[in-house]
């Protein structure tokens, strides 16, 4: 049900520390989702796949997506990207999934997390991250960040599909 797709080849350490630059000045300018009570305290809005940056992600998670269906070319409504950063201060990791958006598949890459910690699912198991690597799973599958214990941050990109049928 959960799959991962290894990106060594084209994701590299320099483009994923660039990306977490970009994201770190976006929580310092302010210019996240802060104030929405739906969101957890460390969310970037939705819009990074938008940013010429995150291009390698954005395509690495389409194709992920086109070999988790085994189609050559996926017709899609929409796509969005998202970062999570958590520490040892982030305790508002909730239960939940992305069926609710109307999206068809999520995804998960962890960019930097170096206690390796993962992502608990309900009806599966969990995800114990590599790096490199995008997890791609049904959108209505329940699932939770694991509580980070450590102050080293960790920064996972998010991301769903939704597909036009």
């Amino acid at each position: 049900m959960i799959q991962k797709y290894y990106w060594e080849h084209v994701i590299t350490d320099s483009i994923i520390e660039n990306c977490i630059e970009i994201v770190d000045k976006i929580f310092e300018t302010d210019n996240w989702c802060k104030d929405d009570p739906d969101i957890p305290k460390y969310q970037t809005w939705t819009t990074l796949f938008e940013m010429d940056e995150f291009y390698p992600f954005a395509e690495t998670f389409m194709q992920s997506c086109s070999y988790y269906l085994n189609i050559p070319k996926i017709s899609y409504e929409k796509v969005v990207a998202w970062m999570y950063k958590s520490d040892a201060t982030t305790t508002d990791a909730v239960w939940h999934n992305h069926a609710k958006g109307g999206c068809h598949l999520s995804g998960l890459f962890y960019l930097k997390n170096d206690e390796m910690v993962g992502t608990e699912f309900r009806a599966v198991p969990g995800i114990l991250p590599e790096k490199y690597c995008w997890y791609i799973f049904p959108s209505f599958l329940d699932h939770k960040p694991q509580q980070n214990k450590t102050n080293n941050k960790k920064y996972c990109l998010a991301a769903d599909l939704t597909l036009d049928f």
